[in-house]
């Protein structure tokens, strides 16, 4: 479209500037008759008059009786009046050979301009008759091309709007061709997702299969869990009740002294010394470890539950030969160091019983190191 647009002002631009030449030589006629004109006047108002002298009623008079400072016609019809009543009069008319010419002249010059002034309006009148057509034709033109312009728009729109439809279709084409590839990854991935499914459908049902399993054995723990439990309390009741009076009153002290539970008594004693080699015992009760010395200074005993105990220390202490007969029993808040336990194996596989007896681990420990037990 901005093509054919383009040849239309072109054409436009070029009858203007034809229009505007036949205005630039009118101008130039006009300046011309405007310079005639002043050509004209300037001979008019010449300070020189022809004087004619002749006697009609005795008198001294100009041609025509006025000057020659009126326009060159009047000048001719002075002229043609005085020669008339100069010839009807018979009157003798005086004048030079010099002032006939210059009115010769005058006259001729005046005949011409009027001529030229002539010929100038008939330009200046088919010029503008021939730029009123030009611009008649110019109008009809540019309407003409404006009705082309907007037949070459409406025609480009259409294929505009041929080229868009061509193009949409090619597109759909482009876009169902790639929905279709979608179409196909979908199958697969769906087809890969029925496999998953039917897998993981066969792995929920054994872990259904599992789970119903592990319920079954979880029931039977329990139950074999609550008969220890109910063993283990029988064999504590039967522990406490089966002991004779005097140790009974033996084990109230001990429970007393220690501020340990009614259920407590000693089941074992170890001779040892203190981290600070005082020497004392250590008393292993059902749920305790108790160290105390001989010489009481103070509350310096310690009692630490057997179910807080973390791990079991077998460590050498000293110079002596030997795997050495020292202890660290290691809880979570403290540590408990023994020293010259000369039956330490016999004391670890004790406290590790009574940790089992209530389904409690204890660590196993040689200087710092995890091991299995020796026990």
């Amino acid at each position: 479209m901005p093509f054919f647009k383009s040849n239309v002002e072109r054409d436009f631009e070029t009858l203007q500037s034809k229009l505007s030449d036949r205005d630039a030589k009118i101008e130039t006629l006009q300046t011309q008759i405007r310079l005639l004109n002043d050509q004209i006047a300037s001979y008019e108002h010449q300070p020189e008059s022809v004087e004619v002298i002749h006697k009609v009623g005795g008198k001294k008079n100009n041609v025509g009786g006025e000057n020659l400072n009126t326009s060159p016609n009047k000048m001719m019809e002075n002229s043609g009046s005085v020669s008339n009543g100069s010839s009807r009069n018979n009157s003798q008319i005086y004048q030079s050979d010099k002032d006939k010419e210059r009115i010769e002249e005058l006259e001729n010059e005046n005949q011409e301009l009027k001529m030229k002034i002539i010929e100038c309006e008939t330009l200046i009148f088919s010029s503008q008759q021939r730029f009123k057509r030009t611009e008649d034709s110019l109008n009809q033109e540019l309407s003409l091309s404006e009705t082309k312009s907007n037949e070459l728009e409406n025609q480009l729109e259409y294929h505009k709007s041929i080229i868009k439809r061509l193009e949409e279709r090619d597109k759909s084409k482009e876009n169902v061709e790639k929905y279709q590839k979608e179409i196909e990854v979908l199958r697969q991935d769906r087809n890969f997702m029925q496999e998953q499914v039917e897998s993981l459908v066969g792995g929920l049902e054994s872990l259904r299969i599992d789970n119903e399993r592990l319920k079954k054995e979880n029931i039977e723990m329990s139950e074999s869990l609550n008969a220890i439990n109910l063993k283990k309390e029988d064999a504590e009741f039967q522990a406490i009740h089966t002991r004779s009076a005097l140790q009974a009153d033996e084990d109230r002290k001990f429970q007393e002294k220690y501020g340990l539970p009614p259920t407590e008594f000693v089941v074992t004693y170890y001779s040892c010394l203190s981290d600070k080699m005082l020497a004392g015992y250590m008393y292993i009760t059902p749920k305790f470890v108790v160290f105390d010395t001989y010489v009481r200074v103070g509350d310096n005993y310690k009692a630490i539950q057997i179910k807080d105990i973390t791990a079991i220390d077998k460590t050498k202490l000293g110079f002596l030969p030997g795997k050495g007969a020292d202890l660290i029993i290691h809880t979570q808040l403290m540590s408990l160091t023994l020293r010259r336990l000369l039956m330490r194996k016999e004391c670890v596989k004790d406290i590790m019983q009574q940790a089992h007896n209530m389904g409690h681990h204890i660590v196993s420990m040689r200087v710092g190191k995890e091991v299995e037990d020796e026990n």
